[in-house]
């Protein structure tokens, strides 16, 4: 149903009579204008009097003065707060400040004004998903900057964006010290074999200790490590085997598991991680009968 147009009757029906627009502020501007011609010519005398005019410029400047420290007073009470959350953050390493707590569009005058983050639960339970340019980076880079203040580590790994590139000026900015990557080139930069100060056993724990924690995900990319290491071990006990001139056997591998010492040895390598040494092994199979079966590891 649409309504009629402007000034429709009904049907055998006299037509409405024009009703003229009323003004709702008509009679109190009258009344204003009124009191206005029966009051300025008594308040002429005192506006033009020094005295009256020397009292009104002082209760203008005094209600500007009121205000200006009023607002100083508010500026002081906020950068306490700030210090104080800093000091507080300071006891307890890893705390970061996300926001203030509003009550009604107006921060609050609580004990904790300012919101803050354990370490724990923004290492293990903060997700931030928005669309491209919406805040995701300059809402993380106050955290970055926390952290390099208290000297923790930040790591940035990133496909795309901006991120990266604002956190190292950030670090630099604060004296940080920086280590980059990109695997633009095709080449590894970080390579998880290689430690300065760490011997060929201390990495090798470090990467058993790496994929037991990945293996305890239960990812799916990882079900077949145990098969694949297996595989590998079982071509290079048949790479070992011919070139030492020797018949390929299980007792092989078993000797690389039961000692990291033979193991390097066997690789010619020495155990300190020095440069590989000629040869002064023999052969461990040597002297056993033909095609007899492996009963014990040498």
């Amino acid at each position: 149903m649409r309504g009629g147009g402007a000034g429709a009757s009904a049907p055998g029906l006299p037509d409405a009579p024009a009703l003229a627009p009323v003004n709702p502020l008509e009679e109190p501007m009258k009344e204003l204008v009124e009191w206005g011609r029966e009051t300025l010519p008594e308040l002429l005398p005192y506006a033009t009097d020094p005295l009256y005019i020397g009292i009104g410029a002082a209760a203008i400047l005094g209600t500007l003065a009121a205000g200006t420290i009023g607002t100083n007073l508010a500026l002081a009470h906020g950068a306490r707060a700030l210090n104080g959350l800093g000091h507080k953050l300071d006891r307890r390493p890893g705390v970061i400040a996300v926001g203030r707590r509003v009550d009604g569009g107006r921060v609050t005058r609580a004990a904790k004004p300012l919101v803050s983050l354990s370490f724990a639960d923004r290492c293990m339970h903060v997700q931030i998903v928005a669309p491209t340019r919406q805040g995701k980076t300059s809402l993380i880079l106050p955290w970055i900057e926390q952290d390099l203040r208290h000297h923790h580590t930040v790591i940035v790994i990133q496909t795309g964006g901006d991120l990266g590139s604002r956190a190292l000026a950030l670090a630099d900015a604060l004296g940080g010290r920086c280590t980059t990557s990109t695997r633009r080139s095709g080449h590894r930069e970080v390579e998880p074999l290689v430690g300065a100060g760490s011997t060929p056993s201390d990495l090798a724990e470090q990467a058993t200790a790496t994929l037991e924690a990945i293996s305890a995900s239960n990812n799916v990319y990882y079900e077949k490590t145990n098969t694949v290491i297996l595989r590998k071990l079982v071509l290079a006990a048949h790479a070992y085997a011919r070139a030492n001139g020797v018949e390929p056997d299980l007792a092989i591998i078993w000797r690389w598991l039961e000692s990291d010492e033979r193991l390097m040895e066997d690789l010619h390598v020495q155990a300190n991680g020095a440069a590989p040494s000629p040869p002064s092994w023999r052969p461990w199979t040597k002297g056993r009968a033909a095609g007899s079966k492996t009963s014990t590891c040498a």
